[in-house]
C-alpha cells in the first residue's frame, strides 16, 4: 500500500464534536508495537541525508551506512517544471552549482547560468528567484536575506544582496573578484566569502533600513589560487576551503590557514561538508579535469559513493532531516499509555477496530450517523495492514 500516509501500526484520537465526546483507539495487524519502534529505530539510523546538485536537478539521497546504500531519490526539484518561475527564468538552471538547506525546510538554489531560486521543500514551490550572473553559492542572512556569490562574469565578480520577499530586485552589491563562496557566521554576526585569491569577512550595515548593505572588515590571502568552495566546521571556529590544488581549515579566531588534515592534498576539489551530528565528512572533486564528478567520498569512516550517470558538483548534509523524520516516525506510547492518559482501560486483545462513547446535554431520539474525518499524511510501508 503506497500513499500519503501514516506508517504507525496504531492510533488514539481525542476530540469533541459539540457536545458530543468521543474516543477512537484503532489498530493495525500483524504489526506490534514492539516491531513500530524497531522500524522508527532503524529509520532513525538511516535518514541522515544528503543534498546534491550539479546539473538541471536537486535532489536528496539517504547517506550512505556499514550496510546499506539506498540512491533512492526522496525529494527532486527541477526549474523547468516549476511555472511560478518566469519562463526566461527557468532556462537559467541548467547546470546547478549550490545548495544549502535553512532550518530544514528552505533549499537555496543556485545555477552558473544565472538562475538563484528559494524553494519551500514541503510544497516543493519556489518562493523566491533572481538572476545573477554566473551565480556559484547563496548564503541565508538575518531578516530573510541573502547573498548570492556573483563568479566571473561580464556583470559577475561581485557580491549580490537580495530580499527573499521581493524576487529579481538586488539590495546591494559589491566587488569580490571571482566570488565563489559565502558562509554567514552567526556567533561573529560576519558574513565570509572567498575570492579568487582572498578569504574576506563583512558586517551588516544599515540593516533594519531599506538600503542595507555589506561592509568588509578583513581580508587574508589564501595560501593559493582558485578559491572554491566554503562551508563552516559544526561546532568549530574553523571554516574549511578548497583553492585549485589544495584543501584548507582556517581558524576564525587564530586568523590562520593550515592544511586540511585528510584533503590537504587533493586538487579540484568542488565540495566539502561536514555532518554536524556525526562528524562525517563528504566531498567530491572534478572527474580528472572535469567540473563535475559522478562519486561522493566519505571520511570517518572512509568511503565511496558512486551515483552512476549524474554530473555531480556540490553535495551538502541534511542535518535537519533526523529531526524532521522523528516527526513522522512511527514512534509513540504504548496505546495502554495512550488510553491511561484519557483515563480508559482497554479491554484484552484482540480488539475492536474502535470504542466510541458520547454524551449529549440533550436527549436525542434518532442518532443516525457520526463522521469522523482522518488524515493519514504519510506513507504506510507495504507490510503494514489498516483496517
Amino acid at each position: 500500500m503506497k500513499s500519503s500516509a501514516y506508517p504507525s501500526s496504531k492510533f488514539l484520537a481525542v476530540t469533541t464534536l459539540a457536545s458530543l465526546t468521543f474516543l477512537a483507539i484503532g489498530f493495525c495487524l500483524p504489526s506490534p508495537m514492539d516491531a513500530c519502534g524497531q522500524e522508527a529505530a532503524a529509520n532513525k539510523k538511516a535518514t541522515e541525508r544528503l543534498l546534491l546538485c550539479g546539473m538541471d536537478e536537486v535532489f536528496e539521497i539517504d547517506a550512505p551506512t556499514d550496510d546499506t546504500i539506498n540512491q533512492t531519490k526522496h525529494w527532486s526539484w527541477r526549474a523547468k517544471d516549476h511555472l511560478e518561475i518566469p519562463e526566461a527564468i527557468r532556462s537559467r538552471f541548467g547546470t546547478t552549482d549550490d545548495c544549502k538547506p535553512v532550518n530544514g525546510n528552505l533549499y537555496l538554489v543556485t545555477s552558473s547560468g544565472g538562475g538563484c531560486a528559494a524553494i519551500d521543500r514541503t510544497s516543493n514551490k519556489v518562493v523566491w528567484y533572481a538572476v545573477v550572473a554566473n551565480a556559484h553559492s547563496i548564503e541565508a542572512l538575518p531578516g530573510n536575506r541573502v547573498v548570492v556569490a556573483a563568479s566571473v562574469a561580464k556583470e559577475g565578480n561581485r557580491l549580490v544582496l537580495f530580499d527573499l520577499a521581493v524576487p529579481e530586485q538586488p539590495l546591494w552589491h559589491g566587488p569580490l573578484q571571482s566570488a565563489h563562496g559565502v558562509v554567514w557566521d552567526e556567533s561573529r554576526k560576519r558574513l565570509w566569502a572567498i575570492g579568487y585569491d582572498v578569504l574576506e569577512s563583512y558586517s551588516l550595515q544599515d540593516w533594519d533600513s531599506t538600503t542595507p548593505s555589506l561592509t568588509r572588515e578583513s581580508a587574508f590571502p589564501l595560501p593559493d589560487a582558485g578559491g572554491h568552495d566554503l562551508q563552516a566546521m559544526p561546532d568549530s571556529d574553523d571554516l574549511v576551503l578548497s583553492t585549485h590544488d589544495h584543501v584548507y581549515l582556517f581558524d576564525r579566531e587564530q586568523e590562520q590557514f593550515r592544511p586540511h588534515p585528510e584533503l590537504g592534498d587533493e586538487r579540484n576539489v568542488k565540495c566539502v561538508s561536514t555532518s554536524g551530528e556525526t562528524g562525517r565528512v563528504v566531498w567530491l572533486k572534478g572527474k580528472g579535469d572535469a567540473w563535475w564528478t559522478d562519486t561522493l567520498g566519505f571520511i570517518k569512516p572512509t568511503g565511496e559513493m558512486v551515483l552512476t550517470g549524474e554530473k555531480l558538483y556540490k553535495v551538502r548534509w541534511l542535518t535537519a532531516t533526523t529531526a524532521t523524520q522523528d516527526e513522522l516516525s512511527c514512534e509513540q506510547p504504548s496505546p495502554q499509555a495512550m488510553a491511561a492518559a484519557v483515563g480508559v482501560t482497554l479491554p484484552p486483545s484482540p480488539w475492536h477496530v474502535a470504542n466510541i462513547w458520547w454524551d449529549f446535554e440533550k436527549p436525542v431520539e434518532k442518532f443516525e450517523s457520526l463522521e469522523i474525518d482522518v488524515t493519514i499524511d504519510r506513507d504506510v510501508p507495504d507490510d503494514y495492514n489498516l483496517y
